[in-house]
This record gives structure tokens, C-alpha cells and sequence, in this order.
């Protein structure tokens, strides 16, 4: 039987951001549901309302105090649809542009992983090489947005042959970055190497963690510790990857301090039947519970850590189960499209909330205020808020995507 090694990938998401100059008008229409209470799996059976967000083709993706962070769209002849980041008050739909320094130059990709503190600063690492090849270096900057002002500051940079870096938020002061690439190695082809810092909201930041991880498709046991993703959960630093063991591959989660010192190592039994030989695209920690997305497939997963291992609570490939993760939540959704047709086939599709703190679960239920929905994603705020975004008609058209604050 042939043995297999696992090799890290690189995955491009590759976004584009022109500018444009805009105003916008909020209208928020309140639509309150009714559902018939039922008990579903250990799920309390609730009534939800959804209050409309109308800001005229501006996409919600963060709150940063008294204001929303996202992209205004727009269709120009020649060039297609085009974002612009701004600000958006959350009570008067007032724009805001950021002010960007006059000489950084256009974003090309980013990691989409971003932390807000204090409820007013977003950070978030970003590639301005404008193509990508495999042993070019990349332009990669940390910027900082300002959610009060729209200013927007480079805290930090650096050049590396991936143009990923990652963010997780450990408190309001604090954030963990860090990277996953191939390294050098004098055994084997097939070396990675895990790299994190912390850094602080002034922009200091001190290495804590790098750790090398070795293996060859002959090998029966690997080499080192691999990291394919950090989380932080409950202000505590964890890693989570795989080792290959008597020819199989494990998984196992490692705690670490602040400083770096490995404090624990937990094996993560069933992982390996869930994911199999998929790699992590991300991977969130609350609680005993988890959730993750893999490269391959686009699957989403929604586990529970046991005492016997791992337990899946839900999962989909392609979308069509997708989660959002607050500070204490996860939240997640069955979408209405088949993933195969590309077509509405339902409309009926609970939010169901899980609280990580005590295991209490609810299902809110509620009707979509629109013809054929086309559910687009979920996202949590960090206020707290739970928005829902939708297309009508039954297509998926960016410029007609249709936001709703789930009120429970």
C-alpha cells in the first residue's frame, strides 16, 4: 500500500480593492416571526426577529464601536464589480473613507483573518506583491484601522514566501500572528515551519513560538511538532495539528504559555475520521467546542471536544453548513441552496446557537422576508451581532445582497 505524507498547501483567495467615493442611506425595515416551540436534540425551540440593514450596496463585516467596517460594491463598465473599505454609522448611515498613508499601494490577497480591539481598531495582515510565484518573496504589511477616525496606519511589515499571515485575538491589549511555511531541510523535502509572535495594540511585538515539523513519505513516524492553526481560547494559547505515528496520522492539541513554553500536549482522538487528509483553512476554540473549515472541499465543522474524543455536531461541504464564532457562541446554519444545482431548494433553515459556557443550545426559527433567498454567509460582530446576508430571486448577485440582524 502506498504511504502518503502530508504536505502543507498554499490556497489563494485573490481580492481586489479599487476606490470609490460614496454615499449611502440606511433604512432598517423590523420583520418579526412567530415559530411553534419544539424540542430538537437538546435544542430549545425559540422566536426570532430579523431587522433588516439597508446601506445602499455596503456589505456589514465588522462593528468598531459606534460604526460598521465593510466594502461598499460597485459595478463599472471595463473593470467589473469593485469594493471600497469604509465606514458606515451605525445609526445615521453616514459614510466614512479611510484615509490611507499615500504611499502603500493596492492590496493584492489577504488571510481574511482579522482581530478588533479595544472595539476600535481592526488589524490585519495583507500581501501588496501584486502577482503571486512560488519563490518570489512577498510584500507583507500589518495595518491598523482606526474605527473612529477611518485612518489607516502600516504597523508592521515584513517580506516571506507566503503571503499569509494569520491573527488571533488573546485579550484587549494583545494578539497572537503567525505563519505556516515550508522550511529547509537536510532529511527531507517535506518540511514546515510554525512561526508566532505577540504583539501588542503599540505595535511591539516579541516571538514566542517556532516549531519545525519534518516528514517523508517512507517515514513511519514524523519529525518535530506540526502547527497547521493557532486558537486562542479563553485568553489561553493552543495549537492543533497532526503527527504521523506507526504510519498513521494523530492529532493532537498543544497548549502554550505566553512565553512560549509548551505546557501541554492532548491527543484529539476521531479527528483524523472527520477531517481525514484534508488540511485546516481555520479553526476556532470556545470552550470544549470547536469549529473549523478545511481547504479542499470548503467543508465547515462544528465539534465537541470529549472526554473520548472528538464529537461532530454539524457539518457540510461547500458551504452548505456555515458558522460564525463569538467570544462565549457558535452559531451556525444550514444554507437554502443546494450546493450541487446552485438552486434555492429550501427556505426553512433554523439558526442554531450553541452557549460554550454551560451546553445550552437553542434553535431560533424564522421566515425569510424575501422571494427564493439565497442564503450568501453568517457572521458574528463584534458587538454581538448576528448578521444573515441573502440574495433574491434565487441568484447570487452581489449587488443585490440583502443583510439581517438576528434579533433572539
Amino acid at each position: 500500500m502506498k504511504k502518503r505524507v502530508f504536505v502543507l498547501i498554499i490556497a489563494i483567495l485573490m481580492l481586489s480593492s479599487c476606490s470609490i467615493s460614496r454615499n449611502s442611506t440606511v433604512k432598517e425595515t423590523e420583520i418579526t416571526v412567530s415559530s411553534t416551540e419544539k424540542d430538537s436534540a437538546g435544542f430549545q425551540s425559540v422566536t426570532g426577529t430579523l431587522k433588516r440593514l439597508d446601506y445602499s450596496n455596503f456589505i456589514i463585516m465588522q462593528s468598531l464601536g459606534e460604526n460598521y467596517f465593510g466594502n461598499l460594491s460597485k459595478f463599472k463598465d471595463g473593470e467589473g464589480m469593485v469594493y471600497d473599505e469604509c465606514l458606515v454609522n451605525a445609526k445615521s448611515g453616514e459614510t466614512e473613507e479611510l484615509s490611507y498613508p499615500t504611499d502603500l499601494p493596492q492590496w493584492s490577497v489577504g488571510s481574511g483573518h482579522s482581530v478588533v480591539m479595544q472595539d476600535r481598531y481592526l488589524y490585519e495582515w495583507k500581501s501588496y506583491t501584486s502577482v503571486f510565484s512560488e519563490n518570489e518573496l512577498q510584500d507583507v504589511r500589518l495595518t491598523k484601522v482606526d474605527g473612529r477616525t477611518g485612518a489607516v496606519e502600516v504597523v508592521d511589515k515584513t517580506e516571506q514566501l507566503s503571503p499569509f499571515i494569520y491573527l488571533c485575538k488573546i485579550n484587549d491589549t494583545e494578539f497572537l500572528s503567525y505563519t505556516v511555511m515550508p522550511t529547509a531541510s537536510d532529511k527531507t523535502e517535506y518540511a514546515t515551519e510554525t512561526a508566532a509572535s505577540i504583539y501588542n495594540i503599540n505595535g511591539e511585538k516579541r516571538e514566542i513560538i517556532r516549531e519545525k515539523y519534518e516528514n517523508a513519505a517512507e517515514w513511519t513516524n514524523s519529525e518535530g511538532i506540526l502547527i497547521e492553526r493557532f486558537a486562542v481560547n479563553n485568553g489561553e494559547i493552543y495549537g492543533v495539528g497532526r503527527r504521523r505515528i506507526d504510519g498513521e496520522y494523530k492529532f493532537f492539541m498543544y497548549h502554550y504559555s505566553k512565553d512560549g513554553k509548551l505546557i501541554d500536549t492532548k491527543p484529539l482522538e476521531n479527528l483524523e475520521n472527520i477531517i481525514g487528509d484534508e488540511q485546516f483553512a481555520e479553526i476556532y476554540l470556545n470552550g470544549d467546542y470547536f469549529a473549523f473549515r478545511t481547504y479542499e472541499t470548503l467543508s465547515n465543522y462544528v465539534c465537541r471536544i470529549n472526554p473520548t474524543g472528538v464529537e461532530t455536531i454539524a457539518e457540510g461541504e461547500s458551504g452548505a453548513v456555515q458558522y460564525a464564532v463569538s467570544q462565549d457562541k457558535i452559531y451556525y446554519i444550514e444554507s437554502t441552496v443546494d450546493m450541487n444545482t446552485g438552486e434555492v431548494v429550501k427556505t426553512d433553515c433554523p439558526l442554531y446557537e450553541i452557549d460554550t459556557r454551560n451546553g445550552n443550545m437553542r434553535e431560533i426559527t424564522f421566515e425569510i422576508p424575501i422571494e427564493n433567498p439565497y442564503f450568501v454567509s453568517i457572521t458574528v460582530l463584534m458587538n454581538g451581532e448576528v448578521i444573515l446576508t441573502y440574495c433574491p430571486d434565487g441568484i447570487y448577485d452581489p449587488m443585490k445582497m440583502y443583510q439581517y440582524k438576528v434579533i433572539m
